[in-house]
């Protein structure tokens, strides 16, 4: 029986050759990310590294290693990529997207940061800063 953890998918922001995205499973998410930040991660991802290319986290799933080979089997991983054009129809899915853009903000395209994180002025601080 596989043990749960957390399914992700990864959105280049340019295409490396035919690959647009990666999809993966970690038992601990963040240490994975930090993994393939540093080259020592996915093959394709230190290849895409060396190429220049960055890529974001564009989603999670909770999920076992094999719900992950399930997806990838699927195919059309643009399908399930918010970073794409797909939109979260649910409004649980939307909050679960905010609560991913807080818990891993280094990951996530600027973009997304400035829709789902407040932007702190003068103003919405009453004059603190």
């Amino acid at each position: 029986m596989s043990r749960a953890g957390t399914i992700y998918l990864l959105h280049f922001e340019r295409p490396y050759q035919h690959a647009r995205h990666y999809l993966g499973w970690a038992s601990d998410l963040e240490a994975r990310l930090a993994d393939h930040l540093a080259g020592r991660g996915a093959r394709l991802l230190a290849v895409v590294r060396s190429a220049g290319i960055t890529w974001y986290l564009a989603r999670t799933w909770d999920g076992t290693r094999a719900r992950e080979r399930q997806i990838k089997r699927q195919g059309g991983l643009s399908r399930s990529c918010p970073l794409c054009g797909v939109q979260p129809a649910r409004a649980a899915d939307r909050a679960a997207l905010r609560v991913m853009v807080r818990r891993y903000p280094t990951f996530m395209p600027p973009a997304v940061r400035r829709l789902v994180l407040p932007t702190v002025t003068l103003a919405s601080t009453g004059g603190l800063l």
